[in-house]
């Protein structure tokens, strides 16, 4: 009897949990529609240089009148024109709505987690007593929410810009969806709850970083801002996600729930995906640092050449392979 009272009391609550998750993720689609139209669209605008619809209406009623020649490449520029307009549009408004929900997200979740037993670093209390009475209100409410905040995402994948990691990103929700329905089922949600944490925190600098990218062309200083929340991205992505994550929460998971082994491969999917986008990360940034060495002055640069290929520097040390390589007349001219 005291069994199956327990079950009764776990279904309750996951089909409140999921309920209440499916209403969020409802809500948070209608909400989305909204900001877009009244926020995000109207700042796009005013921020980013887009086709506007005056060159638009000159080059389509260029096209009416013009010969056929000319006229494919007027329709070729025009289609060209409104996909820019439209992509710019949707990418603005996608890094805005992003922003605003991780921030969001990252607020309740932390004034939910900061004050539990099982806070960072004594995260092995997250299995103490975990699946005895209710779930915490704040919890149920957090917990929901990211659920459906995951769920629109999903949706929003086949409507949003396809990206190069589509399916990177499709598996990383799919398994995030898994992971936190799964938890909470098993009651595993102290622990699921700081994972959800630790993935959040880092989101809302690389959504800023692309809001201010976007805004370049019409914008020069926003470059410098993009580039600022970049390296704040970069810096919490590596400490947090290759850190914190798998020192603190996949090797809990691995000593204190190793019963659980369909929980611990998706953790460790989690993790090789991490390592995979820290190293598409570190690619952006070095081409962002070369970037920089090109706009400073021309013996700067050159000195940062220097440091780059050292061959000859090396040489003058005494370093044998370098000097043959230098012998060899190899030069390098600095960028200008």
């Amino acid at each position: 009897a005291e069994n199956e009272n327990k079950m009764q009391a776990l279904t309750g609550e996951t089909l409140y949990c999921f309920g209440l998750a499916t209403a969020f993720g409802l809500g948070l689609c209608a909400l989305r529609q909204l900001l877009d139209w009244t926020s995000f669209l109207p700042l796009g605008r005013a921020g980013m240089k887009l086709p506007t619809s005056t060159k638009i209406q000159e080059v389509s009623e260029a096209f009416e009148t013009a010969s056929d020649e000319d006229a494919v490449e007027m329709k070729a520029e025009l289609a060209k024109l409104i996909e820019v307009r439209n992509v710019l549009r949707l990418k603005f408004c996608e890094a805005c709505w992003r922003s605003t929900m991780y921030a969001l997200m990252i607020a309740i979740g932390y004034q939910s987690l900061r004050d539990k037993s099982w806070w960072f670093p004594n995260v092995k209390e997250a299995f103490a007593d975990s699946r005895e009475g209710p779930v915490e209100q704040d919890i149920t409410v957090y917990y929901a929410l990211s659920l459906g905040f995951y769920f629109q995402l999903l949706v929003y994948m086949f409507v949003e810009t396809r990206r190069d990691d589509f399916w990177s990103m499709m598996t990383h929700h799919v398994v995030t969806i898994y992971l936190i329905s799964v938890s909470w089922m098993w009651k595993m949600h102290r622990i699921g709850s700081l994972i959800l944490l630790v993935h959040d925190i880092a989101d809302p600098f690389l959504e800023v970083a692309k809001i201010f990218n976007y805004m370049k062309p019409a914008r020069p200083w926003s470059d410098d801002v993009s580039t600022v929340f970049f390296v704040a991205f970069m810096a919490s992505f590596a400490v947090l996600r290759l850190f914190v994550y798998p020192y603190y929460i996949v090797r809990t998971c691995q000593i204190d729930a190793s019963e659980f082994v369909g929980c611990q491969v998706c953790l460790i999917v989690l993790q090789v995906l991490h390592i995979h986008w820290f190293y598409l990360i570190c690619k952006v940034a070095f081409t962002k640092v070369f970037e920089l060495i090109q706009r400073l002055p021309v013996d700067v640069n050159a000195w940062f050449l220097s440091a780059r290929f050292s061959l000859e520097i090396s040489a003058m040390s005494g370093n044998a392979t370098a000097c043959g390589t230098a012998k060899s007349g190899r030069r390098f001219t600095p960028m200008r």
